[in-house]
């Protein structure tokens, strides 16, 4: 190897170096929080998928709170077409009773689990798709006229075209700026190189 390969190979691997940190550093600039505004007293809530999706749910957070009419609540998670064909349903870890009051969350890769303020539901791995124009959001059995959703934020991957550029020219700027500039033949050389005569000076 002489002294323009050992150059070459060292701003090779500075450039695998970069590559190796671009794809967290771009999936990190995708996340977004969606939060969705309480519907009327008595309605289940939902949000559509843009036409520049798709998403991919990450997490869905909303608190219940029931009327005094007796009844179970059963919340579910449900997707819908544009169409309103039904595609997905996620359970929910809890029912709630009247006058009860619950924070619920669908985390993708979690297991079902229940804790005293906040059951978590199963999103499944890896975290669901949601297409452009698709709907997501509640049905719950027994709603009562009086029930009422609030405090709704639904954490995602924004896989737009649009977000996904911003991310990569984000991070092709903060990479290009915070690493130090791969090493130029002089300094990469070494003072001897075994075998190699020295490279000559560069021109002025």
């Amino acid at each position: 190897m002489d002294g323009y390969e050992y150059a070459a190979l060292s701003d090779a691997l500075a450039w695998q170096a970069r590559y190796a940190m671009f794809e967290p550093l771009m999936r990190a600039r995708l996340y977004r929080d969606i939060f969705v505004p309480p519907p009327a007293a008595g309605v289940d809530w939902s949000i559509t998928v843009p036409p520049a999706g798709p998403w991919e749910i990450i997490s869905v957070r909303a608190t219940f709170t029931a009327s005094a009419v007796v009844a179970t609540r059963v919340p579910k998670l449900v997707t819908h077409t544009t169409d309103g064909v039904e595609l997905q349903r996620f359970g929910a870890a809890v029912s709630i009773a009247a006058s009860g009051s619950q924070t619920l969350m669908w985390v993708a890769g979690l297991g079902s689990t229940t804790t005293a303020t906040a059951p978590e539901s199963q999103l499944g791995i890896p975290a669901p798709l949601a297409l452009e124009n698709t709907s997501w959001g509640t049905f719950t059995t027994a709603l009562d006229a009086g029930d009422q959703w609030s405090q709704i934020a639904v954490r995602i991957i924004d896989l737009s075209v649009g977000q996904i550029y911003q991310a990569a020219s984000s991070v092709a700027r903060d990479l290009c700026s915070e690493i130090p500039t791969p090493l130029t033949a002089d300094d990469a050389i070494p003072a001897t190189l075994p075998g190699q005569p020295a490279p000559p000076a560069a021109a002025q």
